[in-house]
């Protein structure tokens, strides 16, 4: 990676790791495998559905094995059908202040939305914060991203400029990504995978990437990376078409 990237982050190779990184088929048959009632899933692996105490697979997965096992290739090249997109955010003009908020725009195009078969967006993000001794705030700051559909950037800096420093709040337009927010959010290294059903249930041009920082004790601004990766099933020249459009960052005081 850094042949290949010459002078990035090691923010950015920890996102583009765990960016192209996957499960096996035998990691994925062993955690969906394990029986509800089996004595060897603790408690905070499971959650009660509707009276039943049922296993939380996802956070099982994630808690076992991370967000898996690194794809050389996939960190080193876009191809037609896969477009990975990369920001390294580590100058003074770029770094993030804590309490605020930065917006990207990425291109959803007609021939990703349109395309065959099932469509991902990965989205990671890492951070290198300042840190305490002591384990009572820990982290300097804390960060976070989601994904944004159906709103325009305008109402999308209107619903940040409302929240007031309010912390997990489900956003109208969120997209439902594995892991979940709750799930990474407490770590350095997060990534998330939204998967787009075959036929999509909107048709926006753009859905908007946003990533918080929120300050807990230290107030200098933050420097961080963030990838984002288009997939799709069927093989389009995806890649062209994106390199094409331009991601657009707002910053935004919350």
């Amino acid at each position: 990676i850094i042949e290949k990237y010459s002078g990035i982050s090691n923010n950015m190779i920890r996102c583009l790791l765990s960016n192209s990184s996957m499960y096996s088929q035998k990691i994925e048959d062993l955690v969906y495998g394990a029986k509800e009632n089996m004595v060897e899933v603790r408690n905070e692996f499971q959650h009660n559905y509707r009276g039943n105490w049922i296993n939380n697979y996802n956070k099982m997965l994630h808690y076992l094995y991370g967000y898996g096992f690194p794809i050389i290739d996939e960190c080193l090249d876009s191809l037609n059908n896969k477009v990975v997109l990369m920001a390294d955010m580590n100058t003074s003009m770029d770094k993030i202040i804590p309490n605020q908020v930065h917006i990207f725009r990425i291109p959803m195009t007609e021939e990703f939305i349109n395309s065959k078969g099932n469509k991902k967006i990965k989205v990671s993000l890492a951070f290198n914060p300042k840190v305490r001794n002591t384990r009572l705030d820990y982290l300097g700051v804390t960060m976070d991203f989601k994904i944004i559909k159906g709103k325009s950037q305008e109402e999308i800096y209107e619903m940040y400029s409302r929240l007031d420093g309010k912390e997990q709040v489900k956003l109208e337009g969120e997209c439902e990504t594995q892991p979940s927010s709750t799930l990474r959010s407490k770590g350095t290294l997060q990534k998330g995978v939204y998967k787009l059903k075959k036929t999509p249930n909107f048709n926006e041009e753009d859905i908007f990437v946003v990533v918080t920082c929120k300050k807990q004790w230290d107030e200098t601004p933050q420097e961080y990376a963030l990838v984002v990766g288009l997939e799709t099933e069927e093989d389009i020249e995806l890649y062209n078409i994106i390199r094409e459009r331009i991601t657009i960052r707002e910053h935004i005081r919350v």
